[in-house]
């Protein structure tokens, strides 16, 4: 949700009799205040779209690799870049 948006207040009878034009309105990024006898009850607002990760964990560990070298990490630039 963006917490930039001032939702605009909408009673409970409201949001059911423009129903298609609320969902229209939400898709172009306003939010909705939905009040049940003056409480505000709940918010109508677009859905963000998930996430996704061009790598997952499990994509990272076949990847990984080992190395009975134990001073791997001090060589790194050696196997790299064949420097040092």
């Amino acid at each position: 949700m963006n917490t930039n948006i001032i939702p605009t207040q909408i009673g409970m009878r409201e949001l059911v009799r423009n129903a298609k034009k609320i969902s229209e309105a939400v898709d172009r990024g306003e939010e909705f205040e939905v009040y049940v006898h003056s409480v505000p009850t709940f918010r109508v607002s677009k859905i963000e779209p998930k996430k996704t990760y061009k790598y997952t964990l499990e994509d990272l560990k076949k990847i990984r690799f080992s190395s009975d070298d134990k001073n791997l990490a001090m060589n790194i630039d050696k196997y790299l870049y064949g420097q040092g």
